[in-house]
């Protein structure tokens, strides 16, 4: 264990731990230590009950844990992959697995409102425990503003996802996959909390030749049905770049809470995605957001050439490729 230590690196090593029968620890961030990395190592525990492979305390931040292989082994309740209780942490690319236990054992448990504002992305997060319904892939402690980004969560016999939040907390999954699908959440009887589900969006607009229109206006909205509050990204306004992109974008396909759980959540399709140029007609389509999905937008027109009134041409070639050539 680390006892507010910071700006260390940890490379490449084997680290276990399993001297007690309870309460072991594999890889311990005390208090206040920051700014560490851990990398490529294999990290495990195992015990019975309170057996934990990675541990962030309070005040633990700006911590990075990379390619790590974590494991925890408990015959008894009470086993956490990893148990985080602070916030701005950023875990990219781990194996994080809680094996055996029978009860209350949790792949990564955000502890806290103060383990907010956490980065997951490219993790693989698995509770594989003794047939308990309440061992969970991961579960939020009034944790806010947690981003779980291309990742993989999987509880074989419970949900992967539980929030049991008493503050009004908000967490996002983005291009996530689950073990069973997408709806695989549950709630305390008492959670506050939401859990929103989305996916990336990429928007090219070209004209009818294929060639990528710069400057032009992509528009999206979401369903009329539901308040535009209840979605964090309900719309979104943006141009197009000379490659005819727009910025990649992050749309939300539903949000979960203990009112719309289960398979009645609360969606927020269809979207309704427009784009505009001077000098072209104006198009738009429908999406029916379920997966990270790419749109091309097709714009049809003749923005070079206005024939306006009372003008004379002559000598000239108008083509409807949107140029103007002069012979």
């Amino acid at each position: 264990s680390f006892r507010s230590s910071s700006n260390n690196t940890f490379v490449g090593n084997d680290i276990s731990a399993g001297i007690s029968s309870t309460s072991n620890y594999g890889f311990y961030l005390f208090t206040n230590s920051i700014n560490n990395t851990i990398r490529n190592n294999t990290i495990s525990s195992i015990g019975s009950s309170f057996t934990e492979g990675l541990v962030i305390e309070s005040g633990s931040r700006n911590n990075t844990l990379i390619n790590n292989i974590i494991s925890t082994n408990g015959t008894g309740g009470n086993n956490y992959g990893s148990y985080i209780e602070t916030g701005n942490n950023t875990l990219t690319g781990n194996s994080i697995s809680v094996l055996g236990g029978i009860g209350s054992s949790f792949g990564i448990w955000l502890f806290s409102a103060d383990a907010s504002n956490n980065l997951f992305s490219f993790n693989n997060i698995s509770t594989l425990s003794n047939l308990s319904l309440n061992d969970y892939g991961i579960v939020f402690s009034s944790a806010n503003n947690n981003n779980i980004t291309d990742s993989i969560i999987n509880a074989t016999y419970a949900a992967d996802i539980r929030d049991q939040s008493t503050s009004a907390a908000r967490n996002f999954f983005i291009h996530t996959t689950f073990a069973t699908d997408k709806n695989d959440t549950s709630f305390d009887g008492t959670s506050v909390g939401k859990l929103f589900m989305q996916y990336r969006l990429d928007v090219r607009v070209t004209d009818l030749r294929n060639n990528p229109i710069n400057s032009a206006t992509v528009f999206a909205n979401d369903t009329n049905s539901v308040n535009n509050i209840e979605n964090p990204t309900s719309n979104f306004s943006s141009t197009t770049n000379s490659t005819g992109y727009i910025p990649q974008q992050i749309l939300t396909e539903f949000m979960a809470n203990r009112t719309y759980s289960g398979s009645s959540q609360l969606f927020f399709n269809n979207y309704i995605i427009n784009a505009s140029q001077a000098g072209f007609d104006s198009n738009s389509t429908t999406l029916n957001l379920t997966q990270s999905t790419s749109l091309t937008i097709i714009l049809s027109g003749t923005p070079g050439f206005t024939a306006g009134t009372n003008n004379t041409y002559q000598g000239t070639t108008l083509e409807n490729d949107n140029t103007v050539t002069y012979s």
